[in-house]
């Protein structure tokens, strides 16, 4: 697997794992208060050629102890609203 790690504003990092069989997650991680993070801000964080993000777990799902409201998520334009302190795994689909 290859790895790549990019900071997406002042407290938040992206950390991208693309796998042998061509799988790509994309690790978005808000270490900080409230922020909006757009994705297509660095290369490492940029969903695949013809492809999209799609969100596969949070932090703030119940089932990881968290209050069941995800960051929101805006496919369109790439941006994750993160109401304080979490983490997002992403899956790029569609290529």
């Amino acid at each position: 697997a290859r790895f790549a790690v990019a900071a997406l504003g002042d407290g938040a990092l992206a950390l991208r794992r693309w796998a042998p069989d061509g799988a790509t997650l994309l690790l978005v991680a808000n270490l900080g208060g409230a922020a909006r993070v757009a994705l297509d801000a660095t290369a490492a964080s940029r969903p695949p050629d013809g492809g999209r993000w799609t969100p596969v777990l949070s932090t703030d799902e119940a089932r990881f102890g968290g209050d069941g409201a995800p960051p929101a998520w805006d496919a369109e334009g790439g941006v994750l609203a993160f109401p304080g302190p979490c983490a997002v795994v992403l899956r790029a689909t569609g290529t």
